[in-house]
């Protein structure tokens, strides 16, 4: 959104804080931008509990409400790029083998596909990172992330307790993983919350220092020991 002049000094004006920086300009993001926020906000977007009333009170334009929040959705959705550099090539190896048969206790084309955890550690030893073979063991081998801490890509995704950890995905961003899920299926991403299991998450975790994984995790979308 773009403010007009008398709409900024508007908003500028019944916000203190907005000009602790001094001179402000609609046209610098870094002024522009929180001031749109703090406009949708009073307007009614706060909380999200009304975006569409909020948008539509800066402009009374059905079309272009339905723009913007159409616009907003692809954000949302669209692929979230990793900040580490070996996160990123390890979610490059893994969709390099999307639509691959799962395979249990595979290791990788040579096996006739992976199986769930198999994926991951071929993954991450592509990047020069080891690790143990089996989602068991691999989640004890990484380190925890604080629950409040936003997923990465990179993160792994455990489902299960500890002690009875059963699955493994590798989380991409965006609310997306990808794992092989269970024997018949194939390599794909799917959203890594799984609905209806009733199972609490267990703790997240990340891949050592690198930050490379963690996750809440909940019950596995398959019956995979692997």
């Amino acid at each position: 959104m773009q403010f007009l002049q008398p709409t900024f000094d508007t908003v500028v004006a019944n916000r203190p804080t907005l000009r602790e920086s001094g001179s402000l300009s609609p046209d610098d993001p870094a002024d522009a931008i929180p001031a749109a926020a703090a406009y949708l906000c009073s307007s009614g977007a706060r909380d999200k509990h009304n975006l569409r009333k909020a948008l539509y009170a800066y402009n009374h334009s059905p079309t272009y409400v339905r723009e913007v929040l159409a616009t907003a959705r692809r954000y949302r959705h669209a692929p979230a790029r990793a900040s580490n550099p070996r996160a990123a090539r390890a979610i490059a190896f893994a969709r390099a083998h999307l639509g691959q048969p799962y395979r249990w206790g595979g290791n990788g084309p040579a096996d006739g596909g992976f199986d769930c955890s198999g994926l991951p550690q071929a993954a991450y030893a592509a990047t020069g990172i080891p690790l143990p073979r089996v989602a068991e063991d691999q989640y004890p081998a990484t380190t925890e992330v604080p629950a409040a801490d936003p997923l990465r890509p990179g993160d792994l995704v455990f489902y299960g307790h500890p002690g009875t950890i059963h699955h493994v995905g590798l989380y991409t961003g965006g609310g997306q993983m990808i794992h092989a899920p269970k024997p018949g299926a194939t390599i794909r991403t799917e959203h890594y919350q799984e609905p209806g299991t009733g199972e609490p998450p267990a703790p997240p975790i990340a891949l050592t220092s690198h930050r490379t994984a963690s996750s809440p995790a909940g019950t596995a979308p398959s019956d995979d020991s692997p």
